[in-house]
């Protein structure tokens, strides 16, 4: 055999540390690849099982031959399939390569320890599936832990060979003694360096710091058995050094050493092996135990802070987790209880709210009985308890209707409580007569102060002069109304300005229109056009347009409830997604003598100013 130093060896068992590495990088890469990806569970398995089993078969056919024995790193290969690749993988290159090495014996290739070396490559393979399955719960280990996983493998390789030669112990213990360091050496690399590619490719962290109690359990134990190997070695040595110093009884000298240095050797792989035995089971008792009880109380409370405070916590593997249990109970449950009771106080609010906005809004149809130069009808359908949306009518001067309708950005709270606002200012502004586009501008500058919370309201606003018919308007951002006229729907598009609360310095532009007998005008807001159906669809401007083509005739009164139906028709059992606001209005009445006589039923300057809008 050539010596350990020779270049040769050297290079020969580099090259096959080397090949498992190369593998799992070719195999990681493919992984990633489509068609590879594409693959069911169980061709891959057997696609990895094959390459594994390939390269332990490599291992086998080009190790050294030392004392009749192979020595190789040929175990590498199905525990790296195991452990970063899949139970079955491993299990089957284990298989291939355990195989192999049997069947190599007939052609002159270790036959001292073809029972020990099959088996173990075997027992490989099943060993890495059962650490990935029932210790890592199918992760793969961490680098310090594939090596020396790795290297405990090949302690039990090399025990084996003494088990299965105890017989011939001298020849077993030099075939032992020769392979230990190369053996032990090179494979718990090449498994480490495999971890370490494999978590490279994939983005994976390197790092040992410990964030969970199985990781921070996991190092402690693996500390302790490494000082604990540490330390059996060296009291043993001493003691045998002390005990074997000078030949004792019949013993020459070299058996003296020989005896010595196999009580030493296979004392240590034995304590390797009993200190590996309980770390694993330490390690899967402290998971079952306390890790995988710190999971079922993570999931349920999981759903408890996701908004289900019906869920309970119910870990009942131990007494403190029991307790632990109904203490968590017992807090969710006093949770629930004060969320219910501040649910109902808010509700109670909500509802005295509801029933104030409601009541600033003109609910008394027709609003003036007096004057039958128009008919007017309103409504307003809040998204929540409260809303953003509002209308409003008013009579300005002896013989001129205000109205509009807006929309507060927002919902809920904050905009009912800015569209109280918005209201008064635009009632003052426009009842203190002034152009109307003034009126607006002023609104809006009195809207801008203040607004920290940069809330706005679109607003189509109008006057009417209800004995001429000439209509004045000003669409501030605003949905476009619908006029009819010959019975004919028709958009009004003009826009005079930016929304109010924008821009203190906006002015507005108003347009004016000559109304006929007959001409209807309605107004809505964005909660029509954006109702949306079960497929997400909206209501939309031409189904507006095509719902009043259909309904020529109708009166305010009538087409406003036939069009909240098909609103409400087309949403169907989904969430009304916004306030739905509709207002028409119809202008009668061609027929004014009895004005300009100065005739009135009533004084409208009087009801004006009594009105409370």
């Amino acid at each position: 055999m050539n010596s350990i130093g020779d270049t040769s060896f050297i290079l020969q068992f580099a090259f096959a540390t080397l090949l498992p590495v190369a593998a799992t990088i070719l195999l990681t890469w493919l992984g990633g690849m489509a068609p590879f990806a594409k693959l069911g569970f169980w061709p891959r398995q057997i696609l990895c099982g094959l390459v594994f089993g390939g390269i332990a078969v490599y291992g086998t056919e080009v190790g050294i031959v030392t004392h009749d024995a192979i020595m190789n790193v040929r175990d590498a290969a199905p525990l790296a399939a195991g452990f970063f690749f899949g139970g079955p993988a491993g299990i089957m290159a284990g298989m291939i390569g355990g195989i192999e090495r049997w069947l190599a014996a007939l052609w002159g290739r270790g036959m001292f320890t073809r029972l020990g070396c099959s088996a173990a490559t075997v027992l490989a393979g099943i060993f890495a599936a059962s650490v990935r399955r029932f210790v890592f719960n199918g992760k793969r280990p961490t680098w310090l832990i594939s090596f020396s996983l790795a290297a405990m493998m090949e302690v039990i390789h090399l025990l084996l060979i003494f088990l299965t030669n105890m017989d011939d112990a001298r020849h077993a213990f030099a075939v032992v003694w020769d392979c230990s360091a190369p053996m032990v050496t090179c494979n718990a690399l090449s498994v480490m360096l495999c971890c370490i590619v494999s978590a490279l490719m994939q983005g994976e962290s390197l790092s040992l710091e410990h964030h969970n109690i199985a990781s921070k359990v996991r190092a402690g134990m693996f500390r302790a058995a490494c000082t604990g190997v540490v330390a059996s070695y060296i009291i043993i040595s001493l003691l045998l050094n002390r005990l074997f110093r000078t030949d004792i009884a019949s013993m020459s000298g070299q058996d003296s050493e020989f005896i010595r240095n196999f009580v030493l050797l296979v004392s240590t792989y034995l304590q390797i092996i009993l200190i590996g035995v309980l770390f694993i089971g330490n390690y899967i008792l402290m998971q079952r135990v306390v890790v995988n009880s710190v999971w079922q109380v993570n999931e349920q409370l999981h759903q408890i802070t996701s908004g289900d405070l019906s869920a309970q916590v119910d870990v009942r593997d131990s007494d403190e987790f029991s307790s632990l249990s109904d203490d968590i109970n017992a807090t969710v449950g006093a949770l629930r209880d004060a969320i219910a009771a501040e649910s109902a106080r808010i509700d109670a609010d909500l509802a005295t709210a509801k029933a104030i906005q409601e009541s600033a809004l003109p609910r008394t149809f027709p609003p003036f009985p007096y004057i039958d130069a128009f008919d007017l009808y309103a409504s307003m359908d809040a998204a929540r308890e409260v809303g953003g949306d509002f209308y409003d009518f008013f009579l300005v001067g002896n013989h001129t209707l205000g109205f509009l309708i807006a929309d507060v950005s927002g919902k809920g709270i904050p905009a009912a409580l800015f569209m109280m606002k918005a209201k008064s200012e635009l009632a003052n502004s426009i009842r203190s007569g002034i152009e109307l586009g003034e009126a607006i501008s002023l609104a809006n500058q009195a809207l801008c102060e203040g607004n920290d919370e940069d809330m706005f309201v679109t607003v189509w606003a109008a006057t009417l002069d209800y004995v001429t018919g000439k209509l004045t308007y000003v669409n501030a951002g605003h949905n476009y109304p619908l006029l009819r006229r010959d019975g004919k729907w028709q958009w009004l598009r003009e826009v005079s300005g930016f929304f109010l609360g924008g821009l203190e310095t906006e002015s507005y532009t108003q347009e004016t229109l000559m109304l006929a007998q007959g001409d209807e005008l309605v107004l809505y807001t964005d909660g029509v056009t954006e109702a949306f159906d079960a497929h997400n669809a909206p209501y939309g401007e031409k189904h507006l347009e095509e719902f009043l083509q259909a309904h020529p005739d109708q009166g305010p009164h009538a087409l406003v409830d036939s069009l909240r139906t098909d609103v409400a028709a087309w949403a169907k059992d989904t969430e009304q997604s916004d306030d739905v606001t509709i207002l028409c209005l119809e202008y009668l009445s061609d027929d004014h003598h009895f004005v300009h006589a100065g005739v009135l039923p009533r004084d409208p300057t009087r009801d004006a100013i009594n009105y409370c809008a």
